[in-house]
């Protein structure tokens, strides 16, 4: 469960885009939140709202920068977080009341490299929270599937030119293909699963980045999303259809002769064979 406290933090960044705050007991560069701050500015910022729409804006706090928090998580698994109350107007629970989110000072400092790809992640996550649900007219709107959701904030990471984290989860979906994509278990080949889906329907002739801009703001969530925004776009696929290509195409992309659609547009992907054997036929349980 969610456990809320207050601490002290200072102002260490204002950029045209975001406003960086830090834990006053958290010892970090200058150097480091100056490269972060820029980065949010000039390249996650343009790259995660072209794609995906912007964030409220100015939004709850009449302010048109995202603030962004940096403190110890005192776990260091997690790297980064979002929470949707900041930026619910009428909630109950306990809210910042800000465009904002949060970052692990452990994984700023251990990894700065990654800095920029958790800022475009969790500036993702505010922004599909806002336009999947805060925009959805309907009195009961619910947040996108996890294992949708985060193959969307994953694919923000590489629009925004962080690719490094994102070639290290989908090397283990493709060593461990069988991952299931629609049951989310938060390891990091359902991260890499997730990612290869996205940005395979990205690059899918038919389909590419309008289809996801459409997908994020449709108010159905998960398979039934993306039916009815194919069923939009006057297409003859199916979830089944596209998710069996893709399957296809997790094998056959770096295998020549490459032949659409079972190949990536602008990415190599090589699932490792998976030998079964057995007296009999094998019969799968697993859901897809």
């Amino acid at each position: 469960s969610s456990t809320y406290k207050q601490i002290d933090a200072a102002v260490r960044f204002v950029g045209d885009h975001s406003i960086i705050y830090v834990h006053t007991r958290a010892l970090i560069p200058d150097s480091m939140i100056q490269s972060l701050g820029t980065a949010f500015d000039t390249v996650v910022y343009p790259a995660v709202t072209e794609a995906y729409g912007s964030e409220p804006n100015p939004g709850i706090d009449d302010d048109p920068r995202v603030a962004i928090l940096i403190y110890d998580f005192r776990k260091q698994a997690i790297e980064g977080s979002f929470n949707p109350h900041d930026i619910e107007p009428n909630g109950t629970y306990i809210s910042n009341h800000r465009e904002m989110f949060y970052l692990n000072q452990q994984a700023i400092i251990y990894e700065p490299q990654n800095a920029g790809a958790l800022a475009a992640h969790e500036f993702a996550h505010l922004i599909l929270h806002y336009r999947d649900v805060l925009l959805d007219p309907s009195p009961h709107a619910t947040p996108e599937a996890d294992w949708l959701t985060e193959g969307f904030t994953t694919y923000a990471e590489h629009l925004s030119g962080y690719d490094l984290r994102v070639e290290s989860q989908l090397r283990s979906f493709t060593s461990d293909p069988d991952t299931s994509l629609t049951r989310w278990q938060g390891y990091r080949a359902n991260y890499g699963a997730s990612y290869a889906f996205v940005r395979y329907l990205s690059g899918r002739v038919g389909l590419g980045p309008d289809f996801i801009r459409a997908l994020v703001e449709q108010p159905l969530d998960g398979v039934a999303g993306i039916t009815s925004t194919l069923n939009a776009y006057d297409s003859f696929q199916t979830f089944n259809t596209l998710f069996d290509d893709w399957v296809l195409a997790n094998f056959l992309d770096s295998r020549p002769p490459q032949t659409l659609p079972y190949a990536y547009d602008g990415l190599a992907v090589s699932a490792a064979p998976v030998d079964v054997w057995g007296t009999a036929p094998l019969l799968g349980t697993r859901t897809v």
